[in-house]
C-alpha cells in the first residue's frame, strides 16, 4: 500500500481513504482490514553475488527528496568505507530508478 502523508498510529492507519467512490461513498482501510500498530522481529538472512550483504532502501514519494538522497546519502557512504575492514564492501547507489532517469 502507499499513502500520501504520514500515519503515526493505529487510528489514523484505520482512517487511511482507500476508496471514494463518486456516490459519495468512502471505503476506509479500518473499514476492509485489521490494523495492529505493532511490530515483528524477524530473522533475515540477505545474500549479494553469494556472500552474506545488508541493504538500505530509503522510500519518499516526493520527487525532489528523491533527487536530494544522494546529496545526504553518499558522504555517509564514503564515511563508512573508511571505517570498515576491506573484507567489508559497500555497493553503489541506486536513486529512484526511473523518477532519477527521467530528470
Amino acid at each position: 500500500m502507499q499513502a500520501r502523508g504520514q500515519a503515526y498510529n493505529r487510528k489514523q492507519f484505520e482512517d487511511i481513504v482507500v476508496l471514494h467512490a463518486l456516490d459519495g461513498t468512502v471505503i476506509r482501510l479500518g473499514d476492509i482490514a485489521t490494523v495492529r500498530d505493532g511490530f515483528a522481529e524477524r530473522n533475515l538472512v540477505s545474500n549479494f553475488n553469494g556472500k552474506p550483504a545488508a541493504f538500505v532502501d530509503v522510500y519518499t514519494t516526493q520527487i525532489r527528496i528523491c533527487l536530494a538522497i544522494p546529496k545526504v546519502c553518499e558522504p555517509m557512504s564514503k564515511k563508512r568505507k573508511s571505517v570498515l575492514p576491506a573484507s567489508v564492501k559497500v555497493g553503489d547507489l541506486t536513486i529512484c530508478p526511473g523518477i532519477a532517469e527521467s530528470k
